[in-house]
């Protein structure tokens, strides 16, 4: 795939986040947004408390043994100095970053109602599509999806943030590719959340709709990185997720409309 084309996917991806918004207003949905918001405000303020309190002390205490290692070595120990100014540096957008992925995991489920509601009614605006008539099996059946969609995107968050948190333990040479790739690899895990509402509705599984990410990588990076920079804007990050949501549902049905 082309650069160009790369770096324009990329940007159309981001655009989804503010067209959200207009979204929202044109459907009149924002009743829900606040209670979504309202759920997830209590749920994300909980995460970071225990998240900070869990790996601060972890930090601070490899500092101290890296000082240690270092001894009377000058060279040493600026360059253990210089290494762990960086990771305290990055290690708040990247704490952020990956609190902010595991609420999209927990919120989903946990503010589920306001966002499935959300999700339709944007879908029936784009695509045309009439809510799914509930049945007892097809609501077993998605909320099996549902339950394994949990397990397994925690699994993942913490095996890919794991590997790279013990990438930027490395002194001066680990700190910035793992913060790097930390805000990557959040970034395609929210966004495979994000658009995984209205493809749950069509019961695709936790795989298949990684095909999906895989089949437009770009653009689905584009909204990741969005939702994750939104995190930094005081009050809107509060209501990220029912419009990170939106705007979510709203890729992929101009990219399903697209394909068809």
């Amino acid at each position: 795939m082309p650069l160009l084309t790369i770096f324009t996917d990329f940007l159309r991806g981001c655009s989804y986040l503010p067209r959200a918004l207009a979204m929202l207003s044109r459907a009149g949905l924002w009743g829900y947004v606040v209670g979504a918001s309202a759920v997830n405000t209590l749920l994300f303020v909980a995460l970071l408390w225990v998240g900070w309190y869990t790996v601060v002390p972890h930090v601070t205490a490899l500092d101290l043994w890296l000082s240690e290692w270092a001894g009377d070595s000058g060279f040493l120990a600026g360059a253990v100095q210089v290494s762990m100014w960086l990771v305290w540096v990055l290690l708040v957008p990247a704490f952020v970053a990956v609190g902010m992925v595991a609420l999209m995991l927990l919120g989903q489920a946990i503010a589920g109602p306001f966002l499935d509601i959300i999700s339709e009614r944007v879908e029936e605006k784009l695509l045309g599509t009439k809510p799914h008539p509930f049945t007892v099996g097809r609501g077993l059946k998605g909320m099996a999806i549902a339950i394994a969609d949990l397990v397994w995107g925690l699994l993942l968050l913490v095996a890919t943030q794991g590997v790279l948190l013990l990438l930027g333990l490395v002194p001066i040479v680990g700190t910035v590719p793992a913060a790097v790739l930390s805000v990557v690899a959040s970034a395609f895990i929210l966004s495979h959340e994000l658009q995984g509402l209205p493809q749950i509705r069509r019961l695709h599984s936790y795989r298949q709709r990684w095909r999906h990410i895989k089949a437009n990588p770009a653009i689905s990076q584009g909204l990741g990185v969005a939702a994750l920079t939104t995190l930094a804007v005081p009050l809107l990050n509060l209501a990220l997720l029912p419009i990170a949501t939106t705007a979510g549902t709203m890729l992929y049905c101009e990219l399903e409309r697209n394909e068809n």
